[in-house]
């Protein structure tokens, strides 16, 4: 991605750690693993560049304790859970505007899996579709998704 100061950043992901790096300055952010982190994914950078979402497992499919997680993509704050769950697994899908994200969550039981928005700082969490699966967010801005039938 392409920081806010035009700097071509990537971002480094291996097992539980995660690094912001910037391609242009060769220097790296390493971010602090959170409680339980023992792997990660499906990182999203928010479109103004300035904070990063990626998911959390403990990596123990019968006991999952899935984490969302936000911090600045400068390191200048530490991790902050914005959402967690036992027995789910979160994929981030997608930034809707610099302050509302789209989670999918996938229990590990026979539960239905959601699509639920919520806001950067965990506030005004709401359920948008069971039983869907993400597609893409479209450079227009439309979200994609389709609904799996019963």
């Amino acid at each position: 991605y392409t920081a806010k100061d035009g700097a071509d950043m990537i971002l480094e992901s291996c097992g539980r750690d995660l690094s912001i790096v910037n391609l242009s300055q060769g220097t790296a952010v390493a971010l602090p693993a959170v409680p339980d982190q023992q792997q990660l994914g499906s990182a999203k950078v928010s479109p103004s560049g300035n904070y990063i979402a990626y998911a959390v497992q403990s990596g123990n499919y019968d006991d999952e304790k899935g984490k969302v997680v936000i911090a600045p993509v400068d390191g200048s704050a530490a991790p902050t859970m914005i959402m967690s769950g036992n027995g789910v697994i979160y994929e981030v899908l997608a930034w809707v505007n610099e302050e509302t994200l789209l989670v999918q969550e996938s229990p590990t039981s026979n539960e239905p899996t959601r699509i639920i928005s919520v806001r950067r700082d965990g506030s005004a969490m709401q359920v948008i579709v069971t039983n869907a699966k993400f597609l893409a967010k479209q450079p227009d801005g439309v979200i994609d998704f389709y609904v799996v039938g019963e």
